[in-house]
């Protein structure tokens, strides 16, 4: 009876061998998904185990001398050497399962990332080109407000000045900004959007606030000698001897 199991335990395992064996040959040599690498991989490594242990049993029966004699000793350790080349071989074959595994995965992620790049750049560019109009177009559009809205305020600032000079007049324009916001005035942490905020083109030039010339500039130009046009030409002598005024020193006409 034991002989019997023995026989179809040992021809179970060599078609297991065979077929797993097979498997793996294919998972080298073509290309593969990571799932059907890894189920082969997985089937090879029970496969190792079963073997591993069906080694051990041949071997412990081997040592046995009550129940085992010398002929059937010999036998069992052919089939020993036979199995232990098996596990060798298929060792062999996972190491490279497991790299063809590594690159199946290096090539379904690289075509996920490709698939995603793909799809990320259309969305990219098809909004590209609906930012530059929509958004030049809105920049245009708060530009001209703005200075519609900063010319009113300056002539809201004028009447007033003329109010506060009408004795009795105590009407005042608080300025459109205001009005559209619904405030009495502007503080620190309502400020007046007008004076806050930047519009840039998409370029980064800015187009709004207006330059205006700095205080340092201003007043240099305040403190700059006045000079007569002549003055760094070759009439400069005319310049000095006053000769080009109405009357030359002599007090006679220009000649």
């Amino acid at each position: 009876m034991t002989e019997s199991n023995d026989q179809t335990t040992e021809a179970t395992l060599q078609q297991r061998i065979v077929e797993i064996e097979q498997n793996i040959v294919d998972v080298i040599n073509n290309e593969r998904s990571s799932a059907d690498i890894s189920k082969s991989i997985a089937a090879a490594e029970t496969l190792q185990a079963d073997l591993a242990a069906r080694i051990e049993q041949l071997r412990d029966r081997c040592l046995d001398l009550i129940n085992c004699d010398d002929a059937t000793a010999q036998a069992t350790m052919v089939d020993v050497e036979r199995l232990e080349m098996s596990r060798s071989r298929l060792a062999l074959g996972l190491e490279k399962a497991r790299m063809q595994l590594n690159a199946a995965h290096l090539a379904e992620s690289k075509r996920r990332f490709d698939q995603q790049y793909t799809a990320a750049k259309e969305q990219q560019d098809q909004l590209a080109v609906e930012f530059a109009t929509t958004y030049q177009q809105a920049v245009n559009s708060l530009l001209q407000l703005f200075q519609l809205a900063s010319a009113v305020q300056a002539e809201c600032n004028r009447v007033n000045s003329l109010a506060a000079a009408t004795d009795g007049e105590f009407r005042r324009f608080p300025g459109p900004e205001l009005v559209a916001r619904g405030m009495a005035g502007f503080t620190r942490s309502t400020p007046s959007v007008l004076e806050v905020l930047q519009l840039v083109d998409l370029k980064g030039e800015v187009m709004w606030p207006p330059r205006r010339p700095s205080l340092a500039a201003s007043f240099a130009e305040t403190m700059l000698p006045q000079h007569h046009p002549g003055q760094f030409t070759a009439d400069w002598w005319k310049v000095c001897f006053g000769v080009g005024s109405q009357h030359d020193r002599r007090g006679g006409p220009i000649i």
